[in-house]
Parts: C-alpha cells; structure tokens; sequence
C-alpha cells in the first residue's frame, strides 16, 4: 500500500529504482504528485495508476504493448523518456512542458497528449530525441510553435531525431 507516499525522489542517490509490472498486478500511487530523479524507472507490463501526479522530472515510462500507465492530471514531463510499445498508453493530462524529453514508439503506439506550444532539446546532445518507427506509430507535436534545438559542448555534438517504417510525427 502506497496510498501515504506523496513524493518519489530519486536525486538523492546514484543508485536505479525500476517499478516493474507485469500480469501478477499493479501499483497505485494514489497520493502521488511528483517524481523525480535519475534513477526512476516504470517498467509497465500492468497498470500503474497515479491520480494525483502533476510534474515529473528525469523519469522515464517503458510500456510495453497491451499496459497502461494512468497519469490524468500530469501536464509536466521534463528532461524525462516515454517509450510506448503497440498498445501500450500513456493516459496523461495535456502535457503542457515536455522540454528535454525523450520519445520513443514502436509498433503502431500513438501518443497524441501534447500541448506544448515550445519544445526544446538543448541538453540532449548525443541523444536519441524522438524516434518512431513501424506503420501507425503516431506523436502528435502539432501544439509545438517553437522547436529549440541545440547541443551541448559537453553533451555532444549530434542530436538523432528518427522516424521511420511508416512512422510519423506530426508538426503540422
């Protein structure tokens, strides 16, 4: 029971918390509202359900096909990677901040829950930026007005942004 946990904070340490799911059930963050850190991993193969969640921050959301993580009022999700496999969603509120995050879907996953009108990318040099691969694979960044691209001295000097095999990532 999780119910009491209201932060998860994975800066204070270099260590990896990975939150796997799979068909023996799932994890409910009712009180939940922000996660950050590194090292914060949810491994979806089961619902994860975060009702209050509204920010999170260097976190990154691995669903794989046929799993859903429910998030309805997040609308922050910075310096963070969403991977979504086929069927797997995403359910978010309108993500109105996705600076520096990290997409990723494969075949045929549709992720159509932005809102943001300014996208940038700036600290990921020597990144994979978004990639959508395989026919129906959908990410929809039509609210994006300004894409701010850049690198990184440290970082890089390459930012890789792919979509292929029938892909597509909307700008329009």
């Amino acid at each position: 029971d999780f119910s009491s946990v209201v932060d998860i904070d994975g800066t204070t340490s270099g260590s990896v918390s990975r939150f796997n799911t799979g068909n023996w059930g799932g994890f409910l963050f009712d009180s939940v509202g922000a996660v950050s850190g590194a090292g914060v991993t949810f491994y979806a193969g089961a619902p994860f359900n975060f009702p209050q969640l509204v920010s999170a921050t260097k976190t990154s959301f691995d669903i794989t096909a046929g799993s859903a993580i429910d998030a309805p009022n997040l609308t922050s999700l910075v310096f963070s990677y969403l991977k979504l496999s086929g069927s797997a969603q995403f359910n978010s509120g309108m993500l109105t901040n996705i600076d520096n995050t990290r997409f990723e879907l494969r075949g045929g996953a549709v992720f159509d829950r932005v809102a943001a009108s300014t996208y940038y990318t700036g600290d990921l040099s020597g990144y994979m930026v978004v990639s959508v691969k395989d026919a129906g694979s959908y990410l929809d960044l039509s609210s994006v007005a300004q894409l701010r691209v850049g690198f990184r001295p440290w970082g890089g000097w390459t930012q890789y942004w792919e979509v292929r095999d029938g892909g597509t990532v909307d700008f329009s």
